[in-house]
Order: structure tokens, then C-alpha cells, then sequence
């Protein structure tokens, strides 16, 4: 198995933090041959799956100019509007003017304390999600030996050890 993340004991407080994050948080973390997901971590990277639908959807609306076809029909429209502009000016400003006002008028209508709930339901879901995930590879056994550099005959999960205890736990081993 080998591990996107690694573990060094020797590190300062701050490497190790990091490693840890990186093996707790990180969607793809290496091969995971001998060390499969656990219960909790699958329902960590399911929670985190439906929070992560509108970031894949505005960024999916982004790829799409990227797509000639789609910049072929938003050109075509801003030359319209550009022409338009030119050949009638006023018309054109005053047909804005409504559009816009339509905009803001149905943007008025969306009350604040439903973006702030629909916000802080995001924000809570998220952490759910990662501490689930997080704390679905922290308990797993197999995973955590494999963090640590550990042999797999290690009795114990090693996921509660000091850096100390885990230095000495490799020189034992070696």
C-alpha cells in the first residue's frame, strides 16, 4: 500500500499536524489495498459527495465556455447586444433598465435568513462530513500502521501513540 500522505515522528509539531490533515481530509489519500474503508468513512465521503455537488456544478458551468459551441452562441449574443447598443441606444438602455430591475426584484424576494440557513447548513454539513471521514481513517487499524510506518504485526492501533512511542515502536520493528 502506498500512501499519498506520510508520517515523520521526527518533524516539528506543525509537520505532524499537517500530516495528520492530510491523511484525515485529503478525498484520495494513495492505494488502500490492505486497509479498506470503513463504515464511518464511507458516510464521512457520502456527506461530503452531496456538499460537494454545487462547486462541481458552478465548475462544470465554467468548462462549459470552454466549449465552442456555447462560446459561439455567447459572442453571438453580446454582438447582438453590442449592435443593438450602436443602432439603438435608447431603446436598448431602457430594455436593460427593466430586465435588471426584474432581476433585482425577484432577487429581493429570496429572504436573507434563507441564504444564512442554506450557508450554515452547508458549513455544518461539511464538518460533519470531514470529521466523519477523519475519524473513519483515524480508527482504522490497518490504515494507521501504514501512516506511521508501523509493521502490520503491530498489536495495537497505533493512531493513539505519542511521536515518541512511535519512534521507538520502528526501532523495536527494525
Amino acid at each position: 500500500m502506498s500512501l499519498s500522505a506520510t508520517y515523520n515522528p521526527n518533524g516539528n509539531v506543525f509537520y505532524r499536524i499537517w500530516d495528520h490533515t492530510v491523511l484525515g481530509l485529503h478525498k484520495d489519500i494513495g492505494s488502500r489495498i490492505n486497509a479498506p474503508r470503513n463504515i464511518v468513512e464511507k458516510g464521512g465521503d457520502a456527506v461530503l459527495w452531496t456538499v460537494g455537488l454545487i462547486p462541481r456544478a458552478v465548475k462544470a458551468i465554467g468548462k462549459s465556455f470552454q466549449d465552442p459551441r456555447v462560446l459561439t452562441i455567447a459572442l453571438t449574443a453580446l454582438a447582438l447586444f453590442a449592435a443593438s447598443l450602436i443602432f439603438y441606444p435608447t431603446a436598448t438602455i431602457a430594455a436593460t433598465k427593466v430586465v435588471g430591475t426584474a432581476v433585482i426584484n425577484l432577487v429581493k424576494h429570496i429572504p436573507f435568513w434563507a441564504v444564512k440557513l442554506s450557508a450554515y447548513i452547508a458549513t455544518c454539513t461539511t464538518i460533519v462530513g470531514a470529521g466523519l471521514r477523519a475519524g473513519g481513517r483515524f480508527n482504522n487499524a490497518a490504515l494507521m500502521k501504514e501512516f506511521y510506518g508501523l509493521p502490520a504485526t503491530y498489536p495495537h492501533n497505533p493512531s493513539r501513540l505519542y511521536p515518541q512511542e512511535i519512534i521507538n515502536e520502528i526501532q523495536s520493528a527494525s
